[in-house]
């Protein structure tokens, strides 16, 4: 990937002077919106509840709803308003606000989540007492949309330590809202990759691991509300044309530092889960060359050649059924 599609030189935001802090951050949040007029002062609440020197840089990025009305009516001294004119995604969103950023640490938040009280003191802890821990996360509670809530952690296999790069190339279990990392490493990676609209986050967290330790907190500490079900195909559809190549471009960079059996597992879960994704919504056709992709790399051999003869013509169901939401990434 070039460099130029890390940060921008050219390109200024409009940052409304009348919400700046005056004392010194520990802490900078970081939090794009877009069209977030009934989130974002859920989300802005949040971060007041936090006890350690911080400051908001909120990311208007190009919304058409009253998003800038609703955080210009609950600003503080410690916000700053960053107005884009156009939408720019999250990735160039995020770069901006990072550019700006003053605080030692960056947190990220998105504008439709929210944190529990205690998240960034007990992350700065981490991340001060332990100068080899590059990037910081927690548990998350999940709100779905049916009332439920559940614990992040209780379906995701967690990674810790200097190798959960490897682990972050199968499959992602950092959530955007649980990270806390140094604003000196975010600048010398370039932050976000702003040539992907999906998966951009997930790209930092492999980068960030590749330079030290990833330490998870046990406990939840934001709540992440869950999306409509009628995003689940988009989110397939994005997790095969940009997570997927994402991933091949790492596992083909790191080859020296990856075994065959390993770059075989990495790849063989990524192409299965989203064969797995394509398949209850008829994607047959998808379904089948990444069924076979997956054999081939050895992954859930039986598994994958069921699905494999399913997706060919008499074995099909006759009527695809929405399947529940795999997580992107």
């Amino acid at each position: 990937m070039e460099a130029s599609d890390y940060f921008e030189d050219d390109g200024k935001p409009i940052l409304d002077g009348k919400s700046v802090t005056t004392r010194e951050p520990l802490v900078s949040v970081v939090v794009p919106a877009y069209n977030a007029a009934s989130t974002v002062e859920r989300a802005l609440a949040s971060i007041w509840c936090q006890q350690v020197p911080l400051e908001a840089i909120i990311v208007d990025d190009g919304s058409t709803d009253d998003t800038r009305r609703v955080v210009e009516q609950v600003g503080t001294t410690d916000m700053r308003l960053l107005s884009l004119e156009q939408n720019s995604g999250a990735a160039e969103a995020r770069n901006r606000a990072i550019r700006l950023a003053r605080g030692r640490y960056v947190a990220f938040l998105d504008a439709d989540d929210e944190w529990l009280p205690g998240k960034l003191e007990r992350q700065v802890e981490v991340l001060e007492t332990c100068p080899g821990c590059s990037l910081v996360s927690c548990d998350v509670v999940v709100q779905w949309l049916d009332g439920r809530r559940t614990n992040y952690h209780d379906t995701v296999r967690v990674t810790e330590g200097n190798q959960a790069w490897k682990a972050l190339l199968r499959g992602n279990f950092i959530p955007t809202p649980t990270v806390m990392v140094r604003r000196a490493d975010l600048l010398r990676l370039g932050g976000f990759n702003r040539s992907l609209p999906y998966a951009e986050d997930l790209d930092l967290w492999i980068r960030l691991a590749l330079e030290g330790e990833v330490r998870v907190l046990p406990m939840p500490l934001a709540v992440v509300h869950e999306l409509s079900n009628s995003l689940t195909k988009r989110v397939a559809f994005a997790d095969l044309h940009h997570t997927l190549p994402m991933v091949e471009s790492h596992v083909s960079s790191l080859a020296s530092r990856l075994t065959s059996a390993e770059r075989r597992a990495i790849l063989g879960a990524r192409y299965f889960g989203i064969g797995y994704q394509m398949f209850p919504y008829g994607e047959y056709g998808v379904a089948k060359r990444l069924f076979a992709a997956s054999i081939r790399c050895r992954y859930r051999v039986m598994k994958s050649a069921y699905y494999l003869t399913r997706s060919v013509g008499p074995f099909r169901p006759r009527h695809p059924k929405n399947a529940p939401r795999v997580a992107s990434g």
